[in-house]
């Protein structure tokens, strides 16, 4: 019997020790409005081209087990708080606790909670999210490699 992890791999699979893994947590939004998801889908991919990362939605997980796993096993977790989702607030809260990084967007103009521990954060323009990708790509290497990017 294999034991598969929350990011699909089996623990007899061999995974570079150096490999980082980001955690995508995005709130469901109305069809159409997906601008940020690419944003971010975008930018883990600039990434991907320097660094051996993989990003994975946090989405894709369907139980609460799941999300905790793939939160202990990122180093890093992307959060936008630009919606009220249950979802993103328990993958935040699991990042939080488990001490990783993170990286919150948010609306230009909107109210983002007190940063703990120094959470790194990326505002987009809602109607047009795409100039924040270059400022998420520096951001997540940043972070990634361990260095400040502000």
């Amino acid at each position: 019997m294999s034991n598969t992890t929350a990011w699909g791999v089996t623990s007899a699979e061999a995974v570079p020790a150096i490999e980082s893994r980001v955690l995508i947590a995005l709130p469901r939004r109305p069809a159409g409005s997906e601008a940020v998801a690419r944003l971010v889908e975008e930018a883990c991919a600039i990434v991907a081209e320097h660094l051996p990362v993989r990003c994975r939605r946090a989405a894709e997980l369907t139980t609460p087990e799941a999300v905790v796993e793939a939160v202990r096993e990122a180093s890093l977790l992307v959060a936008d708080l630009g919606g009220i989702d249950p979802a993103v607030a328990f993958a935040l809260g699991c990042g939080e606790a488990l001490e990783r990084e993170i990286v919150v967007l948010h609306a230009t103009g909107a109210v983002s909670p007190p940063a703990a521990r120094g959470w790194r954060r990326i505002a987009y323009a809602e109607d047009d999210p795409a100039p924040a990708r270059v400022r998420l790509v520096h951001t997540l290497r940043a972070a990634l490699e361990g260095g400040d990017y502000d």
